[in-house]
Order: structure tokens, then sequence, then C-alpha cells
């Protein structure tokens, strides 16, 4: 499908993030990389709106997880990416 992907390249990244007047920071970053997949996953904190870290660790980890485990690819893959993610965020919510 897309035949650029399959050369190899080289990506060098780094992730910064800004707290800014909060002394805490409730943004979760993972970097999925294995054979088939580069993925970045970034999610926001909501910054103060009642257990923000926890949401944002939630939908990464859940991202990272179906990022390994699916086989779809493009728009199908991202929309059940960020399914997979809120629902993980969702049974959270209701079920601590």
């Amino acid at each position: 499908m897309f035949d650029f992907l399959k050369k190899t390249h080289r990506i060098t990244y780094a992730s910064v993030s800004f707290d800014g007047t909060r002394p805490y920071n409730e943004d979760s970053l993972k970097i999925l990389d294995t054979d088939r997949r580069k993925l970045f996953i970034l999610a926001d904190g909501l910054g103060g709106c009642g257990d923000g870290k926890l949401a944002s660790q939630t939908a990464v980890d859940s991202a990272e997880d179906t990022g390994r485990e699916s086989t779809g690819s493009g728009e199908t893959f991202l929309k059940e990416l960020f399914e997979t993610a809120q629902e993980s965020v969702t049974e959270k919510k209701e079920n601590p």
C-alpha cells in the first residue's frame, strides 16, 4: 500500500512536556517501535480535571496494546486505536 514505508528510514525523536503553571504533569506518551509498526502515542491529561494522569496513562497503554495486536492499517486502524483507548478510559472511570 505505502511503498515508501518499506524502505528503511532512521527517525530521531525526543519528547518535551511543559507543565505550565501546575506542579504536576498529567500528559502521557508512549512510543511503540516494532518490526511491523512505529507508533507515537500521546494523550493530554486535561490539566486538573480529576484523575487526568490516570486517564491519559490508561489511554496510551490501551493504544500501545492495540498497536501491538491489531493487524489493521490506515483509517480503520486509527479508528480502532481511538475507540479502544476511549473504551478503556471509560471503563476505568466506571470501575476504578
